[in-house]
């Protein structure tokens, strides 16, 4: 029930996290997943593998598109404790970052940024009868060099998410998720409504799942669609 849990947990590709629930020792898990708004397309690429019973190593990698911005994080993650139905996780990682400063369309090649950031994250899940409620909060801090005259600035990224998940049937779990995040150059609050299927139920390998956003911030819509697979 655990693993099933962790797989479904995965539904929203910009957290990348699968919460405090360690991933099982030897056992790996993939993710692409792309995100249709109404100013940008996303592609998002995660993997993860149980290295022991409590720590879980991985990386969570998105290229936008219309924006033409790419981010790589590797990341391990350790489950601190559990109590009965509580568990509390605690994980770090370092990554890199490029984009344009300039919109996509005007810009050239001295317009690129490049960057480098460390993460620290703190997990919480809670497993319900039919369900699972989890918080998880990150915070990067980095610098990015502009290429056009080398001069550079520190970053800062601010995350918190809150998901909650109910076992609708064997095969189907319905999520609903709030996501929030700030930085320096931008700031949003998205809600997140879905379905994750599993064909062949808590014996099935490979998920699909489909989700509306609406970024309230930002007065934005978007289309998800992902495709998850473990190992």
């Amino acid at each position: 029930m655990v693993r099933l849990l962790c797989v479904l947990l995965l539904c929203t590709p910009t957290t990348a996290f699968a919460g405090a629930w360690p991933r099982a020792q030897g056992e790996g898990f993939v993710s692409t997943t792309f995100e249709f708004a109404e100013s940008d397309k996303t592609i998002t690429f995660y993997g993860e593998w149980g290295w022991s019973e409590t720590v879980t190593i991985g990386f969570d990698a998105y290229v936008k598109e219309d924006a033409d911005e790419a981010t790589l994080l590797f990341f391990a993650r350790r489950q601190l404790g559990q109590s009965g139905p509580h568990v509390w996780a605690l994980g770090g990682g370092v990554g890199v970052t490029a984009r344009r400063h300039a919109p996509f369309y005007f810009s050239s090649d001295e317009d690129r940024v490049r960057g480098a950031f460390l993460r620290l994250s703190a997990h919480y899940g809670l497993g319900l009868p039919n369900g699972w409620f989890a918080v998880d909060a990150s915070y990067d801090f980095g610098r990015e060099v502009y290429w056009s005259d080398g001069s550079s600035e520190g970053v800062t990224r601010r995350k918190l998410d809150a998901t909650y998940g109910h076992k609708l049937m064997d095969a189907v779990a319905a999520i609903g998720q709030v996501h929030t995040y700030d930085d320096t150059r931008s700031e949003a609050i998205k809600l997140v409504l879905g379905l994750a299927w599993t064909p062949g139920g808590k014996a099935g390998r490979t998920t699909y799942e489909s989700a509306l956003q609406r970024d309230i911030e930002n007065d934005e819509n978007a289309i998800k669609i992902g495709l998850w697979r473990r190992f």
